[in-house]
């Protein structure tokens, strides 16, 4: 065994090849997928959304990639694919109204905004853009849409009732909380993650959850937004995160290119997640431990951002095949049975969970984590032995493989753990 080798555990290069390619296909299919879009529009309507699109396609590059990478995004453009297969006409219509909520900032910086007016949706007296510390806040109002113009240095809002004027500047502003009375802040941590959960997208995600049979061994879904994150729980994160930053720099820089958003939730038994729908967010929650234990919250966050690279790396090689398919397994991860798909991820993320309490161990010399990797390496086993019968490997699957089997071996001699299972 060669104790000097790094362990990678894929941790994406600075050219990321497979979240280029991810966000690419994003990109392409706006332009693809428009004509039967606005096929099912009426013309006025589809006039004003084919300038939307031909504004997004001439955005730069890199600034198109920051559009479609955003978590409402992917959210928005994955619900707009479904009401288009099922021929869903007023819905597409409605649904489509709030592309223009992704193009607002992003014309505003790149100073292209032109002639057009783009309608944006009021819900629950908000208009929100992704990616901005601040979102405009109407006040009681009877608006439920909104026509947006820029006239000279202000973002003009044009409503049945009311017009309302927003400096372009105090819109924009990225330091600071905005002394605009219409303009609320939201949490922003140092690290560039927006931290919030009160946008109304993230409550029809929980909405759906709760609407779900309960899941077996846990009980019924029960999500809530945690609406109260205060400023203690954000330098909770923040201490979090330098720590991550300090024992595995290259994950950590992984991390941020991968996460834009966190959302803090509350449940009686869900303790973190990622969406498919939501990619690039993730939700924490304090159910199993407080944002203040500064070594969990570190470890929680790692385990769902290596979900998100999982998810996209897996998107252009599977990695694995089933000898035969068996549907659900027992899993040394959760109380309920899971696809093979799920044993996979659950390993993945196990072993860089291994790898960043033997960092920290090193660091610090605390014992907690010596506590933790030790049973981290008793759940990463039993999993790949799960893998091993069931699953045939591609070659980079093979040796991921062979990387979480050699964390096995290497952390259990160097620190003469036991392979029996342990009972909590």
């Amino acid at each position: 065994m060669n104790r000097e080798r790094e362990f990678t555990l894929e941790i994406a290069a600075s050219d990321d090849i497979e979240q280029k390619h991810y966000l690419e296909s994003l990109d392409k299919a706006i332009p693809r997928v428009a004509p039967r879009l606005l096929g099912v529009l009426n013309e006025e309507v589809g006039s004003r959304h084919s300038e939307l699109i031909k504004s997004y396609l001439e955005l730069p590059e890199a600034v198109r990639m920051q559009v479609v990478g955003h978590p409402y995004f992917i959210y928005w453009w994955l619900k707009l694919v479904d009401r288009v297969k099922s021929g869903q006409s007023e819905q597409i219509a409605a649904w489509l109204a709030d592309f223009g909520r992704f193009l607002v900032i992003p014309l505003l910086k790149n100073g292209t905004w032109g002639k057009q007016s783009i309608v944006l949706h009021v819900v629950h007296n908000e208009v929100r853009f992704p990616g901005i510390r601040h979102h405009i806040s109407l006040g009681e109002t009877q608006e439920t849409e909104l026509l947006a113009t820029l006239e000279g240095e202000a973002l003009v809002l044009t409503g049945k009732f009311s017009e309302y004027r927003i400096p372009v500047a105090d819109l924009l502003c990225a330091e600071g909380d905005s002394q605009h009375p219409m303009l609320k802040s939201r949490k922003r941590s140092r690290s560039g993650f927006e931290i919030d959960a009160t946008d109304p997208w993230v409550g029809n995600l929980f909405a759906a959850f709760n609407s779900r049979p309960p899941l077996e061994g846990y009980g019924s879904y029960d999500f809530e937004s945690m609406d109260d994150f205060s400023t203690e729980y954000m330098e909770h994160f923040e201490y979090s995160f330098e720590l991550l930053k300090e024992v595995w720099p290259d994950l950590w820089k992984e991390a941020t290119r991968y996460v834009k958003l966190i959302v803090p939730y509350k449940s009686s038994w869900s303790s973190t997640f990622t969406d498919s729908v939501f990619m690039g967010a993730v939700f924490m929650s304090q159910t199993l431990k407080p944002f203040a234990d500064r070594m969990y919250t570190a470890e929680h966050f790692l385990h769902e951002a290596s979900h998100l690279r999982l998810t996209i790396i897996m998107g252009s090689d599977r990695l694995f095949t089933e000898k035969a398919e068996q549907g659900l397994y027992t899993s040394p991860f959760r109380r309920d049975p899971r696809p093979l798909r799920g044993i996979f991820h659950g390993a993945f993320v196990f072993a860089r969970i291994a790898e960043f309490c033997a960092r920290g161990y090193r660091v610090s010399k605390e014992i907690a984590y010596l506590q933790r990797l030790e049973k981290v390496l008793i759940q990463l086993d039993g999993a790949l032995q799960v893998l091993n019968e069931h699953a045939t490997f591609t070659d980079r699957g093979q040796r991921l493989m062979g990387e979480m089997s050699e964390i096995v071996l290497r952390y259990r001699e160097e620190y003469r753990f036991s392979t029996a299972p342990q009972v909590s």
